[in-house]
């Protein structure tokens, strides 16, 4: 056997070592690609834990809750003032701390220039992006429950159904902001999907003030809640996802771009 021969049998021994591995690879990735219930709740709070998941993030959330307050305050004011009900103001209003907290905290954790790092651990930057929304769309929750109760008590509102508009509200902003991540693999894919969800309510309520505070109160309470559990259901589904290995890949080769 002469040398091009021997050269020749060790490059295809290589090609098929690479073939086999490649198809292990591919077939390790299909077992793991939906991680069950169970596992993302333990990764989320046995693993990463909620408090070490805003280590460092006081100020972020402290000025989001500010931030939240003073809005959902001036939407409330506005909409009495254009003789509007307040079931518009608790619809509005409804994913602002989750827009707040969501916003901020990607912005420390950008300008921190760690995602390298966080992509190399075991529980990767994005485990901590879907701890984190489902920790902010959980915040967001009880302080709607808040601001509803305060609205039906200050204008003799019906609380369940402030508290139901601000369920389904909440659940619709969060699914279109997962979705928006997941279809884009980049964060500005949710920034774009969720914009163009708040300038079409806005759009809709400025043009048919009237019919859009009509069917925030006629529709049936039933209704609200049952799109804010099924909202739920899905978003959990989809920040199961975010933490499968086909996804991290396709997200970490995305946020090469330094669009991340």
């Amino acid at each position: 056997m002469n040398g091009r021969e021997v050269f020749l049998e060790g490059m295809w021994k290589k090609v098929t070592e690479k073939e086999q591995t490649l198809r292990a690879a591919e077939r390790l990735l299909e077992e793991t690609a939906k991680p069950d219930f169970a596992g993302f709740l333990r990764s989320m709070f046995w693993g990463i834990g909620f408090r070490q998941l805003y280590a460092g993030m006081a100020s972020v959330i402290s000025i989001a809750f500010v931030i939240t307050i003073l809005t959902a305050y001036l939407i409330w004011q506005v909409v009495l003032q254009m003789g509007e009900s307040v079931y518009t103001a608790a619809f509005f209003s409804a994913p602002l701390l989750y827009v707040g907290m969501f916003a901020l905290s990607w912005l420390k954790e950008q300008g921190s220039g760690c995602y390298e790092l966080q992509m190399s651990c075991k529980y990767t930057f994005c485990h901590v992006l879907a701890a984190r929304m489902l920790g902010e769309c959980l915040t967001g929750f009880v302080f709607n429950g808040v601001y509803a109760a305060a609205l039906a008590l200050q204008c003799r509102a019906d609380g369940i159904r402030l508290f139901a508009i601000s369920f389904s509200s909440l659940m619709l902003f969060a699914l279109l902001a997962a979705a928006g991540i997941l279809w884009g693999r980049q964060i500005k894919g949710a920034v774009c999907i969720c914009s163009l969800w708040l300038l079409a309510n806005m759009a809709f309520f400025l043009s048919v003030p009237a019919v859009y505070g009509k069917l925030l109160e006629e529709l049936p309470v039933f209704l609200f809640i049952g799109i804010g559990l099924s909202g739920m259901c899905i978003y959990i589904k989809q920040l199961i996802f975010m933490t499968a290995p086909t996804f991290r890949k396709e997200y970490a080769n995305a946020a090469n771009t330094k669009c991340y």
